[in-house]
């Protein structure tokens, strides 16, 4: 598959990176999204075509990768009237890597069968750094032929590669992360604010946590961005209220209570009221050193 033509649709925070990676390996990428600046940057980078629709991109392509914001995006990009099919020829693997709920992902899977495409369910946990490294955790819910299919295409841009099973297992696994990811945060942030409150050197604290069991991926990311004063992690407000709303519906529709994430949310969705939903997901660091009258 190295030799492949991709299309590669959404150059976002996490796609921009992962696309050059992609490029790297020596696939042949064709690039679109919504916004024309981030194609155009790849193309005087990498000397490839610019694509104005995902139908352009997936003229020649062999394959699509998909990695939009939500399940309709992508649904969108895929069956929308300027979509991938109709242009992907039979039997063409597309690779969606947008968080979803799992019966989401099922759906399209479906849809995509019914068109004749198969569909690999493969969201990716790392941050923009990770992504622009290569070194993404891949959670894949698909066939194991097509994961076969598509597997050098994925370690362009990943560190590992999990088969969780079914399409549906990558967005469960996905969802199982964003759980934690969160509650961390909302946890950080509050342990933040009682090392500030008690007047204890944020610094110091961090170098002794990291040794410690109360370390998390998270609180290693996101304290030092807390500690330089920037509060600017890459993460995204949105799209922390956008994943943790999938849990929510998720949990309701299984009558599963998650108190921790629910708590989690109302706190996410009381910084974005007072910061708005644009800026970074360390916000909720700032609304809880509000809330202490720091």
């Amino acid at each position: 598959m190295p030799s492949s033509t991709v299309a590669f649709v959404g150059l976002g925070s996490m796609g921009a990176g992962m696309v050059r990676c992609v490029a790297r390996r020596g696939f042949a990428v064709r690039p679109h999204d919504v916004r024309s600046e981030p194609v155009q940057a790849f193309a005087e980078e990498t000397g490839s075509v610019v694509c104005t629709s995902a139908a352009e991109a997936a003229d020649g392509a062999s394959a699509a990768l998909v990695i939009v914001l939500t399940a309709d995006q992508a649904a969108d990009v895929v069956f929308g009237s300027d979509g991938l099919v109709g242009r992907l020829p039979q039997g063409a693997p597309v690779v969606c890597m947008s968080t979803m709920s799992p019966g989401r992902a099922r759906v399209l899977a479906d849809q995509a069968a019914s068109h004749g495409l198969r569909w690999i369910d493969a969201p990716v946990s790392g941050g923009t750094v990770r992504a622009a490294e290569g070194t993404l955790t891949t959670m894949v819910g698909a066939e194991p032929a097509d994961l076969e299919a598509v597997r050098p295409l994925l370690e362009s841009f990943s560190r590992d590669v999990f088969h969780l099973g079914p399409v549906g297992a990558g967005s469960t696994a996905k969802l199982v992360n964003q759980v934690l990811v969160y509650s961390n945060l909302a946890a950080t942030a509050e342990a933040v604010t009682l090392c500030r409150k008690l007047g204890v050197d944020l610094q110091t604290i961090y170098d002794v946590i990291r040794t410690a069991v109360g370390t998390s991926a998270i609180f290693e990311m996101r304290v030092p961005k807390i500690i330089d004063g920037s509060y600017a992690s890459g993460g995204s407000m949105r799209i922390a209220l956008k994943d943790l709303g999938i849990v929510e519906e998720t949990a309701r529709e299984l009558a599963l209570p998650m108190p921790m994430a629910a708590q989690a949310t109302q706190l996410f969705r009381a910084a974005a009221a007072s910061g708005g939903l644009d800026g970074d997901d360390l916000a909720i660091a700032r609304l809880m050193e509000q809330l202490a009258g720091l």
